[in-house]
């Protein structure tokens, strides 16, 4: 999501087209893609994302992305349009619920008394953008006993969302997120051994709930809207894989990160399940492919 800007660690599913075009060290690819994993369901987003090779080793791109730019229906994508405030929840606003999905921005007059003042209202549409690099130094000094993922260094940073919204989204710098990961060198024992780190300064709740239901706001805790679920800034991974007689590949990750482990059969939570830096889990995968 752009808006409330929660972050998923994982496999989607991606249903789509992609057009591209290559000249030199110039890629260009313009990307149409549904959505099927997120509600609400089959909207498209169309993205453009260019990758240059500046010298040998070094690359560089960037990306925009009109997330749900075609709307499926614009009253679900952008519930906050026939928005009615209900439910007296106190300042900073004095209207908050997941049903209407807009809030009342309040200030105190000279006696201290809360004057609404604005009336806002939102969508999950909005603007991504993301900047990336990909540094690979045997480039220069040959692969010598090195794997062909060996020493890379690279990184990706985005913006989920250019516009700004009072309360939730009102700074840009919390809206950005920072990964950056380096391969250590593995001498050909394994195929990839990756160090990965991210930094999200998102001051908001990293579960999905009220977005599961049809919000385009962060999930809160009760009246006060200052007591954000928990969350950990900070998220790390440790991944290594390696090919076994060409056709199985057995990989395994020990992580904290963005895992989301669902809810029950009827009730869905969208929690993301690590929280605190204490937090984390290991997984192993064995994958036959041809």
């Amino acid at each position: 999501y752009v808006y409330p800007g929660t972050l998923v660690s994982g496999f989607g599913n991606v249903s789509g087209a992609m057009a591209s075009y290559q000249i030199g060290g110039l890629r260009n690819d313009l990307i149409l893609k549904s959505e099927t994993d997120d509600k609400p369901l089959y909207d498209f987003s169309l993205a453009d994302v260019i990758g240059y090779q500046v010298f040998p080793g070094l690359e560089a791109g960037a990306g925009v992305n009109f997330y749900r730019l075609l709307q499926q229906n614009s009253k679900l994508t952008s519930p906050g349009k026939d928005c009615v405030p209900s439910s007296d929840f106190g300042p900073p606003m004095a209207s908050y619920n997941p049903d209407s999905v807009c809030f009342i921005v309040e200030k105190k007059d000279s006696a201290g008394i809360p004057v609404p003042v604005d009336t806002v209202t939102g969508s999950y549409a909005g603007i991504k953008v993301m900047g990336r690099f990909h540094l690979d130094p045997k480039a220069w000094f040959g692969m010598g006993p090195f794997g062909k993922e060996d020493f890379v260094l690279y990184g990706e940073a985005a913006v989920l969302g250019l516009k700004d919204y009072p309360v939730f989204y009102d700074n840009i710098l919390r809206r950005i997120p920072v990964m950056v990961g380096f391969n250590v060198p593995a001498f050909g024992v394994l195929d990839n051994l990756s160090l990965e780190i991210e930094y999200y300064a998102s001051k908001n709740s990293s579960d999905n709930l009220f977005p599961s239901y049809g919000s385009w706001l962060p999930t809160v805790e009760g009246p006060d809207l200052i007591k954000y679920h928990a969350r950990d800034d900070w998220k790390w991974s440790v991944y290594a894989a390696k090919v076994l007689w060409g056709h199985m590949k057995f990989s395994t990750q020990v992580a904290n990160d963005h895992l989301r482990l669902g809810g029950s059969h009827d009730v869905v939570s969208g929690a993301e399940a690590l929280n605190t830096p204490k937090d984390w889990y290991w997984t192993c995968k064995l994958a036959y492919f041809f």
